[in-house]
């Protein structure tokens, strides 16, 4: 089973590696917002949001991990494209959960 999983793994470009491990790395590291819906006399719905990244803490793993100071403004907009991408689906998934709770 083990072997199945690493079979699946997506590996990026190597051009890529470093603000792919620099995401997930980071992912852990983002605020959550509580979010919440409800309706009178019926059902009631609380979930967390993700936030994004904070700029902070990528120039802080660039620093760390020996990012040079050429590099970090491409590595910025890579993590952040990133994780716009995770935030929106995460979101999706979140307001869908949300809009079927109150259906039934």
């Amino acid at each position: 089973m083990r072997e199945h999983a690493r079979s699946l793994r997506v590996l990026p470009n190597p051009s890529n590696q470093t603000p792919w491990r620099a995401w997930h790395d980071l992912q852990h590291d983002r605020q959550w917002i509580c979010d919440g819906i409800g309706a009178p006399m019926g059902v009631t719905r609380i979930v967390s949001r993700p936030q994004p990244i904070l700029w902070q803490s990528i120039d802080l793993w660039c620093a760390t991990n020996g990012v040079c100071e050429d590099e970090r403004p491409y590595l910025h907009i890579l993590v952040r494209s990133m994780d716009a991408i995770f935030l929106q689906f995460k979101n999706d998934e979140i307001t869908q959960g949300l809009q079927n709770a109150l259906r039934g």
